[in-house]
């Protein structure tokens, strides 16, 4: 076992000291992007993947911090509370995502169908989601955002399927690897950021409630 793990070691260290290897990994990296650049339809879904992204992890991120301040909510419950929001409704979100868009893609022969589907929960969401802050009940508050979040968690799996139709079979992990960047380094990164920055800008003429 130690022999084959100090070999393991070795071969590992002698592919990463190989100049042949970073110049073909760079290679296969500039042919992703240059063939993924030429494509509309990967352009369109990263940059509304982008923002579906930076809204989801926005809520996600500030709704504890709402049940807090709105509701008066102790962390703890709070805590307990997106839990279950994220993780249980999430995860229905996700899987259902998943189901319905393979089966309206079997139904149609039109992949396109899997966005129509996405958009259609996004019509649903925005509104609810604008009743669940206001609502004086936290009960209703927080099922109503647990639906919100089901309906956007519906966006995970069909559009990372997408994109893997959109590129020949050896550039499949590289587009994988692009467009999970692209959603969540700048979608997660910039949602979140920009919510929390108006939310301080609001907070001297709104208080607790500029969240």
């Amino acid at each position: 076992q130690h022999v084959g793990g100090v070999g393991g070691g070795m071969g590992a260290l002698a592919m990463l000291t190989n100049p042949e290897f970073w110049r073909d990994l760079w290679a296969g990296i500039d042919e992703c992007a240059r063939h993924l650049s030429k494509r509309a339809t990967f352009i369109h879904l990263s940059i509304g993947v982008m923002i579906q992204v930076g809204v989801g992890l926005s809520i996600m991120a500030f709704l504890p911090v709402f049940l807090v301040r709105c509701h008066h909510m102790s962390t703890k419950d709070a805590g307990l509370s997106i839990a279950e929001v994220g993780g249980l409704f999430g995860g229905v979100g996700i899987i259902t995502g998943g189901l319905v868009g393979d089966w309206l893609v079997r139904r149609s022969g039109d992949q396109r169908w899997m966005l129509w589907f996405i958009l259609a929960c996004n019509v649903v969401a925005a509104p609810l989601m604008v009743v669940a802050v206001l609502v004086d009940d936290r009960n209703t508050a927080i099922y109503l955002s647990a639906v919100v979040v089901a309906l956007f968690m519906v966006m995970v799996g069909p559009p990372g399927a997408i994109v893997q139709s959109l590129v020949p079979n050896h550039m499949r992990a590289t587009a994988a690897g692009f467009f999970g960047v692209l959603a969540n380094l700048v979608g997660g990164s910039l949602g979140p950021l920009v919510i929390g920055y108006m939310s301080d800008r609001m907070h001297p003429r709104y208080g607790a409630e500029s969240i």
